[in-house]
């Protein structure tokens, strides 16, 4: 009798556990569905955010040049870098302009994310948003001086259109300009840039190596522009500019033209001044050829009363600016939060 007792309950034991585990198996299954549903939705949250950010960043950057409103262009250009963001949809847009020139804007976005398990209990997607916040950041160096390595406030990255101007005030002539990031060393690493401009450039050999002389007061750059040695710029931190010759640029012949026209002006109006002797001595016609004597020899006299003195002509030529550059970023853009929007 007692054998058959302790039999039955054995046989109870294993019934209860055995819908025990039978229940904990479907909930863990259930966990596990649930768990791998969550996580796709959280992944395509963060593709979703990263993707309403970048259309923020560009939209602002090109809204600010054209005041035109291409972010559905940019949100399915970024949207395709992720395969599961084809249906994602931009919900409102919102653009602001301040009155320091600040231009801002908010991106609403939206994507139905499927499920796999949840789908088994009536759940077939579920809604995700996504807010981004951008506004430009103007960023003018003005009287920067050859050599400086001036500092970006924000990354510079190759985005439509122009990235930064330069413009050269005074009489300063020709300059070499590149654009520079730093290594894992904390070292920079430069390069040319000038084939990026939007002038004329000329290749001069400085020192056994081709760099892209610019001769114009004012030039535009874009990163995106090709160059003849396949130069690839993508990411920027710091610019530096150095200074060229005069004579670079052709620009030392204006300035002696310039110089000239005030040594025979001053000529002109000390004639009344000069005697007979020095006319006789130094006439401004050669007396074989009858000539006019080239005014390079007029500058350098040897009869000491001559009206004109070497330190005079000297004084005439005017001095580069010490500090001449402004260096413009344009499409400089940066995220922002809600409360700065």
């Amino acid at each position: 009798m007692n054998k058959t007792v302790t039999q039955e309950l054995n046989r109870k034991k294993r019934a209860d556990i055995s819908i025990m585990v039978a229940v904990f198996c479907v909930a863990f299954l259930a966990f596990c569905a649930f768990g791998i549903d969550m996580a796709y939705i959280t992944l395509n949250r963060i593709k979703l955010q990263r993707a309403t950010e970048t259309t923020a960043l560009a939209s602002i950057a090109r809204y600010s040049e054209t005041l035109d409103d291409e972010s559905e262009d940019f949100f399915k250009l970024y949207k395709t870098k992720f395969d599961t963001m084809q249906d994602a949809q931009i919900e409102a847009i919102q653009y602001k302009n301040e009155d320091n020139g600040i231009y801002k804007v908010k991106i609403s976005t939206k994507l139905m994310s499927p499920t796999y398990f949840l789908r088994f209990a009536g759940v077939g997607g579920v809604k995700i948003e996504a807010n981004a916040y951008a506004q430009t950041s103007p960023q003018i160096e003005q009287n920067k001086e050859s050599g400086e390595i001036i500092s970006l406030n924000n990354i510079m990255t190759d985005k439509k259109g122009d990235e930064f101007k330069v413009s050269v005030k005074g009489n300063t002539y020709g300059y070499f300009i590149f654009a520079g990031a730093k290594d894992k060393n904390n070292d920079y690493v430069w390069s040319d840039v000038g084939c990026k401009a939007d002038v004329a450039v000329v290749n001069k050999n400085v020192s056994g190596k081709n760099y892209n002389l610019i001769c114009s007061k004012e030039a535009t750059f874009d990163l995106s522009r090709e160059c003849p040695d396949t130069t690839n710029t993508n990411v920027v931190s710091y610019l530096r500019i150095f200074q060229a010759n005069p004579s670079e640029c052709g620009a030392q012949q204006d300035i002696l033209k310039e110089v000239e026209e005030k040594i025979k002006e001053e000529i002109n109006n000390k004639q009344g001044e000069i005697d007979t002797q020095w006319k006789n001595e130094f006439p401004k016609d050669n007396e074989e050829t009858g000539e006019s004597i080239p005014w390079e020899e007029l500058v350098m006299p040897q009869i000491p009363d001559f009206p004109i003195t070497l330190d005079w002509v000297k004084s005439l030529i005017p001095e580069q600016d010490k500090k001449p550059y402004e260096i413009t970023v344009l499409n400089n853009v940066k995220l922002i939060t809600k409360n700065d929007f």
